[in-house]
């Protein structure tokens, strides 16, 4: 019977050491889980404020950072920025920026410039019924094109929607939403 106890004592002090082994290593696991990000908020501040000037490219740099954070650090991605590889990243991310289309209407190209950077894209554009010649200036990879009449953002149109697009619709002449773009008079028809 002593026998049967003492082997009772030390199955069970086996399987209560074997849990406790358990518990350690499931520790050690979700420590190793939980990475430390390489990039603090004052360092991600400083990298956008030094490489982006207008919020499409502090979005791209957002958006580099987060899928970059455990990987690599500020010195990898200030030479990252500086390839082609990059360029072609910027651009995928176009279909991913938000859009507020009512921070863009009646507004100067110098405004227009603070907003959307320089444009990619510029002509004289001369419609129909409008005090023009006017400038047509496209933005972003042609993802933007806005027609300035009277020196104002008056029509623009948003390609490629399925980036993400805001507007109040109730506040212009018009809004026309198209599989493809969405197009926007301001106040000339």
């Amino acid at each position: 019977m002593k026998k049967k106890i003492l082997l009772s004592v030390a199955l069970l002090g086996l399987l209560v050491f074997n849990s406790c082994l358990n518990q350690g290593s499931k520790k050690v696991e979700r420590k190793e889980l939980k990475k430390q990000s390489v990039w603090s908020d004052s360092l991600r501040n400083d990298f956008t404020k030094k490489n982006a000037t207008i919020a499409f490219e502090k979005f791209v740099l957002n958006t580099l950072i987060d899928e970059n954070e455990f990987e690599k650090n500020y010195t990898d991605l200030s030479t990252y920025i500086k390839t082609k590889e990059f360029a072609a990243y910027k651009k995928t991310k176009t279909k991913e920026f938000v859009i507020n289309a009512d921070d863009l209407t009646s507004k100067s190209k110098a405004e227009i410039e603070k907003i959307l950077g320089k444009p990619n894209y510029k002509e004289k554009v001369n419609p129909s019924r409008t005090p023009c010649p006017c400038d047509k200036h496209r933005y972003i990879n042609d993802l933007i094109e806005i027609v300035f009449i009277n020196e104002k953002s008056d029509w623009i149109t948003i390609h490629n929607t399925s980036s993400f697009v805001k507007v109040d619709e109730t506040k212009y002449e018009s809004v026309n939403k198209f599989e493809n773009y969405i197009y926007i008079k301001v106040k000339t028809k």
